[in-house]
């Protein structure tokens, strides 16, 4: 598995005061469903299945906390309503333009836990999470190519962000790799500023 380190931050400014269900035949990809009610669930996903989990109908700014553990390697996948009928029609999902990929996980094996901040260029949407543990097609080896039964625990709760809270998402950077968070924005003196940071690997 290629480890990707991925960047949570939290930037706060303080003033000084079911069964699981295989791809058909004709390439129609179905999932096992599951939604945020059923929160926090566990699953054994079987070679060549999947689970969608339907995260809601959430606002721009909206953040959400994701903490997953599996004892084999799966891919984690997000996509809005409109995307995801790419992936079930197993036509090619794997491109910034369908997919959500500063949330995307492939091949990831283990536990790990990471915020997500629905993005501001769009109006509020219906989200999902793939647990995937398929091979496709257009994978062309990459990513989880299934081959034995995961054990997947997967809990997901919105975030009441904190006063002054600026950004609370995860950023992907490759080694070397900086972003723009936030800004510009001004501060009055005396103003301080509290970075938090953690790594999410896949």
């Amino acid at each position: 598995m290629r480890a990707t380190t991925i960047l949570t931050l939290t930037v706060l400014l303080m003033a000084t005061c079911s069964p699981i269900v295989n791809a058909d035949t004709r390439g129609v990809i179905i999932c096992a469903s599951a939604d945020m009610e059923m929160m926090p669930a566990n699953w054994e996903i079987q070679d060549q299945a999947c689970v969608r989990v339907d995260l809601g109908v959430l606002q721009q700014g909206e953040t959400l906390s994701f903490d997953i553990s599996t004892d084999s390697e799966v891919d984690i996948l997000l996509f809005s309503s409109n995307a995801i009928t790419v992936y079930q029609n197993e036509q090619s999902y794997r491109s910034d333009s369908v997919w959500e990929s500063d949330s995307v996980f492939e091949a990831f094996n283990g536990s790990g836990d990471w915020h997500w901040t629905v993005p501001s260029d769009r109006d509020a949407t219906r989200w999902y999470m793939i647990v995937d543990n398929l091979a496709h097609p257009q994978d062309s080896g990459s990513g989880d190519q299934g081959g034995s039964v995961a054990s997947v625990t997967l809990d997901v709760a919105k975030i009441v962000p904190e006063p002054f809270t600026l950004v609370d998402t995860i950023v992907r950077l490759e080694s070397g790799e900086s972003s723009v968070l936030y800004g510009p924005f001004s501060m009055d003196e005396g103003t301080q500023v509290r970075i938090e940071a953690s790594t999410m690997e896949g």
